[in-house]
């Protein structure tokens, strides 16, 4: 089994305290799994997830690169230095630590938010982060890749996190290609496509809650 979506509903505040996982199996199938995860503070849900598995197919299919082809496939150039990014009454935020970033252009210049980044540790402590862990996990900056709006004015909040992949990304590095689209009512759609260093495996998506400061 691969996984090959995953989507978060970010229910409350994750605070920074232990927090207790409840798993289960929804669908446990020959070729099709579906696992649900929910994440508590105290007796409060903060954070609730399904994840799609699919069987790895034992005879390949054919794969035709000529008709399946998009001009966004090929990632795009990663910049030789790292930057730091930092946010309004935060600096630089815990997950920002963990990571190496680089990217192409100004940070909040609008699109294309062009992003590579990777982990610089293990997601938990002694275990090996599996490489859909690690594109997830990097996916959520989906939502600031290609952010315009100036963030001493406007804040911008993700109430969820969907990520379809229809291969693993090889290797330390991922890269996003973002998109930001709103309609001017506190409602936008944050979109990017994911990369390797070999090309695209897959696609991110979240839900952005827009409000003044």
């Amino acid at each position: 089994m691969r996984t090959c979506r995953h989507t978060v509903d970010l229910m409350r505040g994750v605070p920074l305290d232990p927090i207790r996982p409840e798993v289960e199996v929804l669908r446990d199938g020959r070729r099709i799994q579906v696992v649900r995860a929910s994440l508590y503070a105290d007796e409060v849900e903060v954070a609730r997830s399904t994840t799609l598995r699919m069987r790895v197919g034992d005879t390949p299919n054919p794969v035709d690169p000529v008709r399946t082809a998009h001009a966004e496939d090929d990632p795009h150039p990663m910049p030789d230095e790292p930057v730091e990014l930092s946010m309004v009454g935060v600096g630089v935020p815990g997950f920002l630590r963990a990571v190496e970033l680089r990217q192409e252009g100004a940070y909040r210049s609008g699109a294309p938010g062009l992003l590579w980044l990777r982990l610089h540790n293990e997601m938990v402590e002694g275990h090996p982060t599996s490489p859909f862990v690690r594109l997830a996990a990097i996916a959520d900056m989906a939502s600031m890749a290609a952010q315009y709006l100036k963030p001493d004015a406007w804040i911008t909040v993700n109430a969820d996190l969907t990520v379809s992949a229809f291969r693993d990304p090889v290797g330390d590095w991922v890269g996003l290609r973002g998109l930001h689209k709103n309609n001017g009512d506190g409602i936008g759609l944050s979109d990017a496509v994911l990369y390797d260093l070999g090309g695209r495996v897959g696609r991110a998506t979240a839900s952005i809650l827009i409000e003044p400061r």
